[in-house]
């Protein structure tokens, strides 16, 4: 009995009308194509925008506005008092329905496609990730990003809430259209059921609902058919808006910051928005200056140094794409340093609520180097190690490559490019981000060497990289190369027996050179890029002095 009434509501799509009543286009994720059959059921379901000053029309049939494979441009050939005329469609019809997913078809000479029509795509800038079958949204302020359309396998899901963006704009519903067929080893009589026809018209829903025996019951598997098919169109209220750059309803939030204590030793804090801000023109007197610097911890800088394909930290700026550019001063070898109004006019408000959780109060002044920059105008090379070698080094590159057509560091590939733009004194003294670093540092100055070209070049034949370019420098006749060979076979060591394996004997006895476990890491890390720095003058002074 339980069995014939499961297989009974099964028949009657109980479940399916149910969700059609209740959740359809309410849920998170909206599913607005899915194809998908078994031996007992095949399910399409698919979609279609629809004007507002159609949908009373549209809900008189439940037919669908728009069949599968249709919804591209095309031309009508018509006949007008016996002349033949031509007309063209953006969408294949004249009533104002369009497509947000387009099924193309290529008579089985190619694979079938789904694709997301062009004007959603452009209306957000949406950008398709091949590699996990996403389009995803950028926030314009921090470059966050969020998933919009989801492709997981033969379903095509997207957000409700820029579903209802993108309606509310067009000022359009979307009709959500159903087709589903089932069927049931068990006959009418045994489900205790006779022929159902119904057609059904209830809040904004309109559906036909058929159950009838087989025709013909070919196989016992199938001896009771049914069958839902409609749609269900949803709207979106008037209030719904898209927030871009021209809305300016909603005012943008400003964090406080810290500027300084008081008496008492407490934080004094002000608003980083620049509009309230003074400047050396009389704008705001009495207020605190655009320019009044405040201070961050140093790790504030790790989000952006582990997102290198979204950010890259250089010497005095700090950049997410194209997007923004916050200046900054990263050469105090304590903290960062940012202008108070550069915090309200660069970054957005959940880019200032993280700063402002690494926020300290000020203690001393800018770096020199900032100073003479920002306040001297004059030019000053960055101090702090890691910047300074990064400088150095693309330089060195430049020039040598200038000079004899060839690199003398390879290039990183793509996978690879992540190393030199996370290349930094720790911003901790963990023991895993020392690593990295090593890793890194060894990968472009060790298993970057120019094997071939340098072979070429070279007194004798050698294996290794070092060892080659120990040949390479006897055969231009330069001296005085054995502490930077030492440096790098040091370097390489380190690397082999701490970051690439398993710490053990040998790592102690290579980490004894450098002062492991009796100085702070960030220490010892800024005397390693200290020497790296060292080897590119000493390659420039030796190799290219008289280039």
């Amino acid at each position: 009995m339980e069995t014939s009434d499961n297989e009974r509501s099964f028949i009657l799509q109980e479940d399916w009308l149910k969700n059609i009543r209740t959740t359809a286009g309410t849920e998170q994720w909206v599913v607005v194509f899915s194809n998908r059959n078994s031996d007992r059921e095949s399910v399409i379901l698919y979609c279609a925008f629809i004007p507002n000053d159609y949908v009373e029309r549209s809900l008189q049939n439940p037919r669908w506005d728009l069949q599968l494979g249709y919804g591209r441009p095309g031309t009508i050939v018509y006949n007008r008092d016996g002349e033949l005329s031509e007309k063209y469609f953006r969408y294949g019809n004249d009533d104002g329905i369009e497509p947000l997913v387009i099924w193309r078809n290529f008579y089985e000479l190619k694979p079938d496609c789904r694709e997301i029509t062009e004007e959603f795509r452009l209306f957000f800038n949406l950008y398709f990730d091949s590699r996990e079958n996403r389009y995803v949204r950028i926030d314009e302020s921090s470059g966050d990003e969020e998933d919009v359309v989801r492709v997981e396998g033969d379903t095509i899901k997207i957000r409700l809430s820029t579903l209802k963006e993108y309606l509310s704009s067009r000022g359009m519903h979307l009709a959500l259209y159903f087709s589903v067929q089932r069927y049931s080893q068990l006959t009418l009589d045994e489900l205790g059921l006779g022929v159902i026809r119904d057609q059904i018209v209830e809040n904004k829903t309109t559906y036909q609902l058929f159950v009838g025996p087989s025709e013909p019951p070919i196989v016992k598997k199938r001896q009771t058919y049914s069958s839902l098919y409609g749609k269900k169109l949803v709207g979106a209220p008037e209030k719904v808006r898209i927030q871009n750059d021209l809305d300016d309803e909603k005012p943008k939030e400003y964090e406080n910051f810290i500027i300084g204590i008081d008496d008492e030793g407490n934080p004094v804090t002000f608003t980083c928005n620049p509009e309230v801000l003074a400047d050396f023109f009389g704008k705001n007197p009495g207020n605190p200056n655009f320019v009044t610097p405040v201070f961050f911890k140093k790790e504030v800088l790790s989000k952006y140094y582990s997102q290198p394909g979204k950010y890259s930290v250089e010497d005095g700026q700090l950049n997410c794409g194209s997007l923004w550019t916050l200046r900054l001063d990263n050469n105090h070898p304590r903290y960062v340093i940012v202008f108070l109004g550069d915090l309200g006019q660069t970054l957005g408000e959940k880019e200032q609520q993280y700063w402002g959780s690494f926020n300290v109060p000020p203690d001393g002044a800018i770096s020199e180097v900032s100073h003479k920059r920002g306040v001297m105008a004059e030019f000053a090379d960055p101090t702090e190690k890691h910047l300074l070698f990064k400088q150095e080094f693309k330089e060195f590159q430049r020039r040598w490559e200038s000079a004899f057509g060839w690199c003398f560091f390879l290039p990183l590939s793509n996978d690879d490019s992540h190393f030199f733009a996370a290349l930094r004194i720790p911003l901790t003294g963990d023991q895993a981000e020392f690593d990295a670093q090593i890793l890194a540092l060894a990968k472009i100055l060790v298993d970057s060497l120019n094997e071939e070209e340098l072979s070429r070049n070279a007194s004798r034949e050698a294996q290794g990289s070092i060892s080659i370019l120990e040949a390479f420098f006897d055969a231009r006749g330069v001296a005085n190369w054995k502490s930077h060979i030492d440096f790098l076979r040091d370097l390489q060591a380190l690397r082999s027996s701490g970051s690439a394996h398993r710490k053990g004997s040998r790592y102690k006895k290579v980490a004894a050179v450098w002062g492991i476990g009796q100085r702070d890491l960030r220490e010892i890390c800024t005397a390693i890029f200290g020497s790296a720095i060292q080897l590119i003058h000493f390659l420039n002074d030796a190799l290219l002095c008289h280039e």
